[in-house]
Parts: C-alpha cells; structure tokens; sequence
C-alpha cells in the first residue's frame, strides 16, 4: 500500500492496509521523527525514509519534493508538532529559564497526559506497516526533533532537558533505533547516552553518523556489541547506498539486523570498518582537497563541476557542497585540523564560510540561488572572492585543462580507496566501487572508481601521480602502498 497513514484518536493507525503479505510474513512497524526539518512529523507516500535531513535545506527539499505529505489532523498535539512546518526558517530560541535542566517538574496528571498523547501521536502520525520476512521488528528512526521539542517545552513552561527525556521515553519498547541528530561528537553523545537509558536493554542503537568515530560513540552506553553505524546518503529518500559501519565490538546479530533491514527499506547496503569517514567520505575528502587546490590554481568552481559531469558524475562537487551544506565541511575541517594536522586545505573554503555562504539553504554557496528556483547561478561574490584568496597565496591562475580535473579527481579517489582495501576498512575493491555508484552518482558505465583504474592501467596511474607531484601542493599525491604493489605487477584492483 502507498496509502497515508493518519493517527486514529485510540492510538491506533487507520489507513493502513497490508500489500497481500504472505500468512508467514509479519508487519514491520518504522516509526520517523524527522527534527531540524520541522516541528512535526512527515508521512511519505513511498516506503522509503527519510532520515538526516537538516534545517532549512531539508524543509526546502521537503516542500519541493512530491512525495511527502504532512500528517494532518484535528488533534491539537498533531498541530503542535506540525506547527514549524511553514516556518521552517525560524530557529527556536527556548527562553533562559527553560535550560537542559533535568530535575522533575511538580506532577500534574493533566499536562503529563497532553505530553504523552503529544509524544505519542508524533510516533503514529508517521508510521508505516509493511511485510518483514525475518522476525516482528519495530524501528524508530530518530532525529530527535529538537525545535519541537522547545517549543512544547515553551508551551508548558518546562525545563527542556526534562521534556527531551519524556521525548526519548516515547521510543522506550523500540527494538532498533537510529539516530540522526547534527554531525557533532558531543551532540550525538549525550543522546546516545539518554537512548541508552531509557530503550529496552535489548535494543539495538544504530547511528547514521558519515564519519565520526562510531567506537567512540558506542563508550557512553553499556551495550557496545549493540551498536553499530547505519550511514544513509543525502537525499536519503533518493540515494540507494546505506553504508553499514562494524565496530570492533560490534555483534554478529547487529551486523546481520542491519544488512537485513536494507533491501527491507530498498537500500543497497556495503559493510565499512571504522575510521573516519568510513569509505565513501573518506574517499571524496581527497577529492575535494584537490578540487580546492585546481580553484587555487586557476580552475573556476563551474569548470571544475562541467568536467566531471562530462565524466558522467551525476553533480560537479561544488554543486554537491551547496546542497550537503558548506558549514557541515567548514566543521568537519576544523576537527580535522586538530585530529590530522598535516593534511591540508585550500583556504578558499575559509572565505566562504565567513561569509555566511552556506549553499543552496542560505541563498549562495559556491553559487548563488535565487528565491523559488534550486539551480545555480554563476557568483560574482565568489568570483571576486576566489580572485582576492588568489592574490593573497600569491598564485598568479594558470589554464587548466578539464583532463587534468578529472584525472586529479579520481585518480585521488582511486589511490584512498588502495588505502582503505589495504587497511581492511572494505572487504574488496567493488564494495568500493558500489558505494560510488549508488551514493555518490559514478558514472555507471565505469564501472566505479577502482574498477575505472583497472581500465586506465594502474601502472599509467602511478606514472601521472607521479607528474602531479611535482607541482601545486605536491605533497598530497603520496602513492598508496597497495596501489604502487599492483602497478609494479601489472596486476588490477578487481
């Protein structure tokens, strides 16, 4: 069924129709509480999920994308949750005295009631039934809806840690749970810790971190066998890729839960040790390292998306930055720089961020948007920009050919993938190369990026590494121990 799912006054679910399960099949419940996107919950008429969407730029793609609809009812709670839905722009400010203070407020039987049934009908406002052949699994999948969770807060007067407790309560008899919240350790580690408490001590945490240290993460909970990563790819209702991410401690059953669920939700998953990044990000760091150096060489952002999209990518890199959002790379830089000081980035990046140029949910990026259209537009801004940075690093631009772009650009995708199989964070080259081709718009018809090198020859690779070496920031182009092995011998990745 693509029917919607609307909350029925007893709790239960009307709309709901099973499509002619087999008698040994059983109902998969998915409960969504999509936050940052909005104050309330989405139902969407598909069975796929949404999940990570952030702040603006997500309520942009929510309101343009035709598939999901809003939850609509008579319920006041569902119109207090739904409330930011059109106002997606405006960023709660929870008052001074409704702090992360936890301390139980007075009882009073009538406001926890409208508190539960709030938590409750945002549950069932977005669940989905549909045939599981494995075992009865009921998921949650969670952003913790944080703006919603301060404005009921504000509604009842009551400290907002308080109130995010009796949020997380109402996921409590989940058997899986993936979070979503903002790309930051110490965001994702207090709620890791509160889902920890209060979910059933069997329950699987799942987190869709993209690069941070999932065995970190798993230390401030008492279940780390349970834990482990589910990485789904930006929009998560679009891109096939969910990249499955095994910790150390993480159990067999955990990894088989996770692997199982995705062609459940049809998602191709591809199992990725941890370190950061994982592999697909990991990868395109690289990338967009000398994606920055060729803008400081003289390469102009468009230039640099047209090529690779001659290559066949789906989207340029820089086009992909302003809808990924240019604050999320601006963050994960700055932990970088303290974690891995010896790599380095152009400084381009820095101008942009200072300017509030955040990409496609701020208006401009590497490009500018104009209001009621989503395709970019060449900016002066950043022309000027790019000039200055120039002036200032005392490069004077040169021409730089689109077959330069595009073999920089791969062929540092190619030697970071020869690190992560040598690292056994991929269990092969064409785990490697799927990861690129559903979650990151590879050219389908290369095969991906490991099995592309195979073609060029590695040996030919090495050779132009080689070259690259000698100029711009030089350093960078290290061969990769695997990668110089299977040149030497004229051997392949695949």
């Amino acid at each position: 069924t693509r029917r919607q799912v609307k909350a029925s006054p007893r709790g239960g679910t009307r709309g709901l129709r099973a499509r002619a399960p087999a008698p040994s099949r059983v109902a998969c419940t998915i409960v969504a509480v999509i936050g940052g996107v909005a104050d309330g919950a989405v139902v969407l008429d598909q069975l796929d999920v949404i999940v990570g969407l952030d702040g603006l730029d997500a309520g942009a793609q929510l309101r343009d994308h035709p598939l999901p609809r809003l939850a609509r009812g008579e319920d006041r709670a569902v119109q207090v949750l739904e409330r930011g839905v059109d106002q997606v722009q405006d960023r709660v400010r929870v008052d001074a005295e409704h702090d992360d203070d936890e301390q139980e407020p007075a009882a009073d039987p009538g406001r926890d009631e409208e508190l539960e049934r709030i938590f409750q009908v945002g549950a069932e406002s977005v669940v989905r039934v549909f045939p599981f052949g494995l075992e009865p699994l009921r998921l949650a999948l969670i952003e913790f809806p944080l703006a919603a969770v301060a404005r009921v807060a504000r509604l009842f007067r009551l400290p907002l840690g308080w109130v995010r407790t009796r949020a997380c309560r109402a996921i409590l008899d989940a058997d899986v749970v993936v979070e979503a919240v903002f790309e930051r350790m110490d965001v994702k580690k207090p709620v890791f810790a509160e889902l920890d408490r209060v979910v059933n001590k069997d329950a699987f945490l799942f987190s869709n971190s993209s690069a941070l240290d999932l065995e970190e993460l798993a230390t401030v909970t008492g279940r780390q066998d349970k834990v482990a990563g589910t990485h789904f790819f930006s929009p998560a209702n679009v891109m096939k890729l969910l990249e499955v991410v095994r910790g150390d401690a993480t159990a067999a059953d955990v990894l088989a839960t996770a692997l199982a669920l995705a062609p459940k939700i049809r998602k191709t998953a591809i199992v990725s040790g941890v370190c950061d990044g994982f592999i697909g990000n990991r990868m395109i760091e690289e990338l967009l390292r000398q994606a920055g150096y060729l803008i400081d060489e003289g390469a102009s952002p468009l230039q640099i998306d047209r090529a690779m999209e001659s290559f066949g990518m789906a989207m340029g890199p820089f086009k992909v930055a302003d809808m990924a959002g240019n604050d999320i790379s601006w963050f994960i830089r700055q932990r970088r720089a303290k974690e891995r000081p010896e790599l380095r980035y152009s400084k381009i990046g820095e101008r942009l961020y200072k300017l509030g140029r955040h990409g496609v949910k701020s208006g401009g990026g590497w490009y500018d948007y104009i209001p009621g259209r989503r395709d970019p537009v060449v900016s002066l801004v950043m022309k000027a920009e790019i000039d200055a940075h120039r002036q200032e690093i005392g490069i004077t631009p040169r021409k730089v050919s689109d077959k330069e772009i595009v073999q920089r650009l791969v062929f540092a995708l190619v030697n970071e993938g020869a690190r992560i199989l040598e690292e056994g964070i991929a269990q092969r080259a064409s785990d490697i190369d799927m990861v690129y081709l559903t979650g990151y718009g590879f050219p389908a018809y290369r095969g991906g990026p490991m099995f592309y090198a195979d073609t060029v020859g590695l040996a030919n690779i090495v050779n132009r590494m080689a070259f690259f070496a000698k100029g711009y920031r030089g350093d960078s182009w290290q061969v990769a121990p695997r990668l110089a092995e299977l040149a030497k011998k004229a051997a392949t990745f695949n």
